[in-house]
């Protein structure tokens, strides 16, 4: 895939954060072939690699860790809680060094380019009451 095409592609998301998934998907493309075509936009400069399958264009815009949320746990439950929930809601002053997520998935740490997130596993049951939708995650920072 050509450079122009790819770039074309990446406009047409229209999202700071995207993944190799969606771009596949609208460009009717492999993702090995859309992966080939990112690892080379990210060689000259183009694109950046945040995670795996998650990118960004460079730019002077600076992405927020909260933007990858909605990216990194597709098919889990998960919302901002602990140490860096008390923090955005202006709770507490300190500032977490990680962010901490609640999830029905496991317990893990997951470290990205522009942030390093601490998942803790948590019963579905759990799950109620007001929890941010991931088309806000991009408001939070």
């Amino acid at each position: 895939m050509s450079k122009n095409t790819i770039i074309k592609y990446i406009k047409q998301l229209d999202s700071p954060v995207f993944t190799t998934r969606g771009l596949s998907d609208i460009s009717q493309k492999s993702p090995s072939t859309v992966t080939q075509s990112l690892n080379f936009l990210c060689r000259q400069g183009v694109v950046k690699k945040l995670y795996r399958g998650i990118w960004t264009e460079v730019t002077n815009k600076q992405i927020s860790p909260f933007m990858l949320i909605p990216h990194l746990f597709k098919s889990n439950r998960v919302y901002v809680s602990f140490l860096s929930a008390l923090h955005l809601h202006g709770m507490i002053e300190q500032i977490p060094q990680t962010i901490t997520l609640a999830s029905t998935t496991h317990t893990r740490k997951i470290k990205t380019a522009v942030g390093t997130f601490i998942v803790h596993k948590i019963s579905p049951g759990y799950f109620f009451g007001s929890v941010i939708q991931p088309q806000n995650f991009t408001e939070l920072h």
